[in-house]
């Protein structure tokens, strides 16, 4: 997963800063998701697929930034409604993720993770899965906020 993730973002210039922003993110994300998936006690599948949600939540800002020069949704796209065409529509998903009774649930929490309201579903799972990532790319927003404020003082 790690491997295939970095082999993506190797189509990214890692020098600019906002791309090495994003991936130093994503993988701080990752631990956050698994590290509270463990608290919560959620079992050893869930924890699994929390990381990789954790990892993958925010793979279409690397091409909103290349594209865009902005991560500013409202100035561009919808950057997780173009993470789950990237991973689904356009086949990287099989890169980071094998298991495909998965999908559903990777796709719901990535597509939601940057919405006001997490969309309805039937699916206790998905809804599990995209509160646990709405709440640590929070977590590791906040970070982000006060590290930026701290290096621009």
């Amino acid at each position: 997963m790690k491997e295939a993730f970095n082999k993506y973002v190797s189509n990214y210039d890692l020098n600019n800063k906002d791309i090495k922003i994003k991936y130093d993110h994503s993988y701080r994300v990752m631990a956050l998701s698994k590290k509270y998936a463990t608290l919560l006690n959620w079992d050893k599948d869930d924890i699994e697929l929390a990381t990789v949600i954790g990892l993958l939540h925010d793979i279409g800002r690397f091409e909103q930034l290349k594209v865009y020069n902005t991560y500013d949704d409202s100035k561009s796209i919808d950057h997780a409604h173009y993470g789950v065409i990237e991973l689904f529509e356009n086949g990287h998903i099989k890169e980071f993720w094998q298991n495909e009774k998965d999908y559903d649930i990777i796709k719901f929490a990535i597509e939601n993770h940057n919405k006001y309201e997490i969309a309805k579903t039937n699916n206790p799972k998905a809804l599990q899965h995209a509160k646990l990532i709405r709440d640590t790319d929070k977590i590791d927003i906040l970070h982000i906020m006060g590290y930026l404020k701290k290096s621009n003082n």
